[in-house]
């Protein structure tokens, strides 16, 4: 509901550096920039007294609190405290105090109350301390009534049973406060107000940035995820049915064996569906071929395999060569013994 005076505020606020530059860019004009100014000062105090009737505090207490003087007592047996407080005001569901500033109290502690009015009679009701703050060498103390049902009666006699108290409040607003005095008191709550309501829009801004950072956090990992499974999905490295296995040693491609085109070329791995190489770069081959590679085990013993070249691709002067196994069935002795008989 703030929100229009904070841009109609905002909007008087930039006006000011354009005074600044009118001021000294059209001197011919500063008497008609002087009276700007002062309508515009006075808008500003009259939106910032909005603000302050925005921000205005609400009644925190369920009953409506009375002004009140006195002097009461906060007693904790227990810990055996016992200090003198200025009473402030007044209610049946609590009251608020003025005292020096004590470390021996804090907020949400439970403390017993004595107050006198001014017939004499003394009340004794627990209570438990609500508001505790140190404001210079003071302290302001709200507290709760305790058993309030069970005292209904004790207190209405100590709010509204004290006819002196009412009388000295009465006396007291004798003389209204002027109208200055009630538009400065507004003013101080509007910078008061918009000091906080500053506050609460850099927190709310830090909040909304640290969320939208989190969200774009969890879009970036849920489509590195995605983006991983469909690699793997997709990934043609591992476009065979069983595990490749690390392997090395030289081995021979048969190319053309009528034309006697032989490529030497170093095992990357092995599996027993077919074999990875690496060759250096030639043009007689592609991928869909096939042909037969040349393969020496640890003992010795020589095999001659066909192979269809699945992948085929350049990487500087060499080429890496993906490749099946042709004929699995006829030769799969040969082949598990070549991939599992070889340490």
């Amino acid at each position: 509901m703030a929100g229009p005076f904070y841009v109609m505020f905002g909007i008087m606020l930039a006006a000011l550096p354009v005074f600044v530059f009118k001021w000294f860019e059209y001197p011919a004009f500063r008497d008609a920039l002087t009276v700007c100014l002062f309508w515009l000062l006075l808008n500003l105090s009259i939106a910032l007294a909005s603000l302050g009737a925005f921000w205005e505090k609400r009644q925190i207490r369920r009953h409506y609190r009375a002004w009140a003087r006195g002097t009461i007592k906060l007693i904790d047996e227990t810990r055996g405290i016992e200090l003198s407080a200025e009473l402030t005001d007044l209610s049946l569901s609590g009251l608020g105090a003025k005292l020096p500033w004590s470390d021996r109290l804090a907020k949400g502690e439970c403390i017993t109350v004595e107050v006198t009015n001014s017939l004499g009679k003394r009340f004794v009701l627990p209570t438990k301390i609500l508001r505790y703050f140190k404001q210079g060498n003071t302290a302001l103390l709200g507290v709760s009534f305790l058993e309030e049902e069970e005292r209904f009666a004790e207190l209405v006699q100590l709010v509204y049973g004290d006819s002196q108290r009412w009388e000295d409040f009465w006396q007291m607003h004798e003389k209204p406060p002027s109208s200055l005095k009630i538009a400065l008191h507004f003013v101080r709550m509007g910078m008061t107000g918009a000091k906080f309501g500053f506050r609460g829009f850099i927190d709310a801004l830090i909040r909304w940035m640290k969320q939208l950072l989190q969200f774009f956090y969890w879009l970036l990992s849920n489509v590195t995820l995605a983006l991983a499974a469909i690699g793997a999905f997709w990934r043609k490295n591992q476009g065979r049915r069983h595990y490749r296995a690390w392997a090395q040693g030289k081995v021979n491609l048969v190319v053309d064996e009528i034309r006697g085109i032989t490529l030497t070329a170093e095992l990357t791995d092995l599996s027993p569906s077919g074999l990875g190489v690496k060759v250096p770069w030639t043009p007689h081959i592609g991928r869909g071929d096939t042909i037969a590679i040349e393969l020496t085990d640890r003992y010795g013993k020589k095999s001659v395999l066909p192979i269809e070249i699945l992948r085929y691709s350049r990487q500087g002067d060499f080429a890496i060569v993906g490749a099946r196994f042709v004929e699995k069935e006829l030769r799969l002795t040969e082949i598990a013994r070549l991939v599992y008989g070889s340490n």
